[in-house]
C-alpha cells in the first residue's frame, strides 16, 4: 500500500496486524527524516543567502538583495517545512505498543490505529484562550494516538496519547525601555486506558474498584490521575509534567504497559475468586 497516501490526510488510520503496521512506521519514518533533512538545508542556504546578501550589499551595492530574496525565499522553506514535520515521538511509541500488544493478541489479530501526524498547534487542535498571571495563553489539545483491538483472551482494550500543549506569549519591557515580545511553549501528554473483560469470565467488575485504586502503578515521574471500575470495565488514566517545550514521549510506551498491567492483576484477582466460588 502507498504509504503517502495513507498520510495524505495529515492522519495515519489503519486496521491491521502488527507487522504490516510497523512495516508502514519504518516508512512514515524514511519520509519524515528525509522532510527534516530538507529543512535543515533549506535553514542553511536561508542563513547563507542573508550573511552574503549583506555583505554584498555592504561591498557591491544593490546586487546583494539577491541574496536577501534567496534568504527570503529559502527561510519560507524552512518554515513551511517545519510545519510539516511529524514528531517522532508519535509513531516511536506505536511501533513500541506495536509490539507489546501484538505479543496477546490472536494469531490473525488485528490493531485499530489512528495516529494524528499534524502539529499540536495547528486551529484545528486549540481547545481555549485566556489570560495567565499577564500571559496570553493558547490551550492545544490533541489526541493525537488511538490503538484499540481485542486480545487473545477475548477482552477488549481501547489506548489513547492525548498532547496539552500551551503557548504562551506577552509583551516586555526591557532595561533600556524597548518592548519586547516574549514566548514560551509547555507540553505534557495524557493517557488514557480502557479494558473491558469478558463477562462471562470476569462477572461484573465493578467490586474491584478498590483493589484497581490501590493495584494501579505508573513510571516516574507520571502520575495517575484516575482509576476506577464500572459494571462492564477498568478505565485508568496517567498524565505526565510539564515539560518546556514539545511533549516528552520518552516513557509513553512503559506508561500504558504499567496501566495494562494494574488492569490486569485486577482481573486475574477477580477470575481466581469465581473460579473459587464455581468450584465450592
Amino acid at each position: 500500500m502507498d504509504t503517502k497516501a495513507l498520510i495524505a490526510d495529515g492522519r495515519y488510520v489503519r486496521v491491521a496486524r502488527p507487522a504490516d503496521i510497523r512495516d508502514e512506521l519504518a516508512q512514515i519514518r524514511k519520509i519524515d527524516h528525509r522532510q527534516e533533512r530538507r529543512t535543515k538545508l533549506c535553514k542553511f542556504v536561508a542563513i547563507a543567502s542573508g550573511i552574503g546578501g549583506l555583505l554584498a550589499m555592504l561591498a557591491a551595492g544593490p546586487i546583494g538583495l539577491v541574496g536577501i530574496v534567496l534568504a527570503a525565499v529559502f527561510g519560507y522553506l524552512a518554515w513551511r517545512g517545519s510545519r510539516l514535520d511529524i514528531p517522532d515521538g508519535r509513531y516511536e511509541t506505536l511501533v513500541k505498543l506495536s509490539k507489546l500488544l501484538g505479543a496477546d493478541l490472536p494469531p490473525q489479530g488485528t490493531l485499530d490505529v489512528v495516529m494524528d501526524l499534524r502539529r499540536s498547534d495547528e486551529k484545528a487542535h486549540l481547545d481555549s484562550e485566556f489570560e495567565k498571571d499577564r500571559w496570553k495563553v493558547k490551550l492545544y489539545i490533541n489526541p493525537c494516538l488511538r490503538v484499540s483491538g481485542r486480545l487473545a483472551d477475548g477482552n477488549k482494550f481501547w489506548v489513547v496519547v492525548t498532547e496539552r500543549q500551551e503557548e504562551r506569549s506577552r509583551v516586555a519591557r526591557t532595561r533600556s525601555g524597548k518592548s519586547k515580545l516574549k514566548r514560551k511553549t509547555k507540553g505534557s501528554l495524557k493517557f488514557d486506558v480502557t479494558v473491558r473483560p469478558d463477562v462471562e469470565r470476569y462477572g461484573q467488575v465493578s467490586t474491584l474498584d478498590k483493589f484497581l485504586k490501590e493495584a494501579a502503578k505508573v513510571p516516574a515521574p507520571m502520575s495517575l490521575v484516575q482509576a476506577e471500575a464500572s459494571d462492564t470495565e477498568l478505565r485508568l488514566r496517567a498524565a505526565g509534567p510539564g515539560h518546556p517545550g514539545l511533549p516528552v514521549y520518552s516513557s509513553a510506551a512503559e506508561t500504558v504497559a504499567m496501566l495494562l498491567l494494574s488492569a490486569y492483576q485486577c482481573l486475574n484477582f477477580q477470575a481466581e475468586n469465581l473460579r473459587g466460588q464455581r468450584g465450592a
